[in-house]
């Protein structure tokens, strides 16, 4: 028997941009897995800073990686292992999923670039919808006080009252 992996939902931006960032480094190396996904999914999160995408059925669970994901499949607690309960989940924080023809395009021209030309033969695009991760908050300053609400403002204010004219701020992360 399977491990027992217990799943929990994703509640902000930078769990779901963990579990993105997993799918992504892990998904040379687990190319069966990544397929199956890639050719099921219809429900996407679009990183607009490193121009990749990821399923929600993957992203939409706390720290999940491939080990775990594949764990899952056979045996799991916790949150339902289901592709609706993570595509509500993802809603909740990121908004709304819209379909994107541009986007579509994009995933067609990515998936296709690192899983072969193959990969999405017999896929209908027009059932992918997307939601884009925040660009904002994810590094410097903002990262520090935590993404919350109000913190791109603080450091808005904490570049315009440095000190020293011709000074950058210190990139943080």
């Amino acid at each position: 028997m399977a491990p027992n992996v217990t799943l929990a939902l994703v509640d902000n931006p930078r769990e779901i941009a963990t579990s993105h960032l997993n799918f992504i480094r892990d998904l040379a190396k687990e190319r069966k897995a990544a397929k199956d996904l890639v050719r099921r999914t219809h429900y996407w999160v679009y990183d607009v800073t490193t121009k990749t995408f990821s399923p929600s059925k993957f992203s939409g669970y706390i720290s999940m990686d491939f080990q775990r994901y594949n764990a899952a499949r056979k045996n799991s607690t916790g949150a339902k292992f289901d592709g609706g309960v993570t595509q509500r989940a993802i809603t909740k924080v990121l908004g709304d999923y819209q379909p994107d023809d541009e986007l579509a395009r994009e995933l067609e021209r990515w998936a296709q670039s690192i899983l072969g030309e193959e990969v999405l033969e017999g896929i209908d695009s027009e059932k992918w919808c997307f939601v884009r991760l925040p660009t904002i908050g994810m590094s410097g300053l903002a990262a520090l006080a935590g993404g919350w609400e109000g913190s791109d403002d603080l450091v808005e204010t904490v570049l315009a009252l440095r000190r020293t004219p011709g000074r950058v701020a210190p990139e943080m992360g």
